[in-house]
This record gives C-alpha cells, sequence and structure tokens, in this order.
C-alpha cells in the first residue's frame, strides 16, 4: 500500500487537476475524457492528455488554470512535458513581475 506522503500527494494532484478543467475551456468531449482518466486515477494521462487537447485547439491558458497545471505538473514531475513546455514559457512571458510561475515551483 501507498505510504500518506505518496497519498497525499495524488490527492494533491487529482486536485490540481480538476482545478484546471474546472476553469479551463475545453470542448466538452475533450474535458469528459480527462475526467475519465482522473476518475480512474490516470493522473500522468490525465495531464498528458489536457496538454495535448490544449495544444490542439489553440487554447490559451488562463492564470488560474496555468497554475493549476503547474502545481500537478510539478507533483508528478512533468514540468518537462514538451506541449506543457509551451504553456510555460507562454505564460510566464505574460506574467506579470512577481508572479509564481512553475520554474519558481520547479527550484
Amino acid at each position: 500500500m501507498a505510504g500518506e506522503e505518496l497519498q497525499d500527494s495524488w490527492r494533491r494532484t487529482e486536485r490540481h487537476l480538476r482545478d484546471a478543467l474546472t476553469i479551463q475551456e475545453l470542448p466538452g468531449d475533450m474535458r469528459q475524457m480527462a475526467f475519465d482518466f482522473i476518475e480512474h486515477n490516470e493522473f500522468g494521462v490525465a495531464f498528458e492528455y489536457v496538454t495535448n487537447a490544449l495544444v490542439e485547439v489553440g487554447a490559451r491558458l488562463t492564470p488560474a488554470a496555468h497554475d493549476a497545471l503547474a502545481a500537478a505538473a510539478h507533483e508528478m514531475g512533468l514540468e518537462d512535458n514538451p506541449d506543457w513546455v509551451l504553456y510555460r514559457v507562454e505564460a510566464e512571458a505574460l506574467a506579470p513581475p512577481g508572479r509564481l510561475g512553475l520554474s519558481a515551483l520547479s527550484r
């Protein structure tokens, strides 16, 4: 059985992914597919799917959705996901000075 610390990380990851999907607009079928992955505890697959879907539809991340996905990426060690890197660079370029970005989380 997974230890308490790992279970806490899974809960945080699930919360971050759900928050991002609640905040960020995606077509209904894509959103539902991502929630299905989350329901089956496939958090890494859900993250990969969401980042790919965002690129596919050309979505611009809201700051809150970016922060939620950044936190999920950090929890799972997926900061180097190629599609996520595109969003991280874009979001940090547009962020106001002093705003916490993914690069600050991963230090």
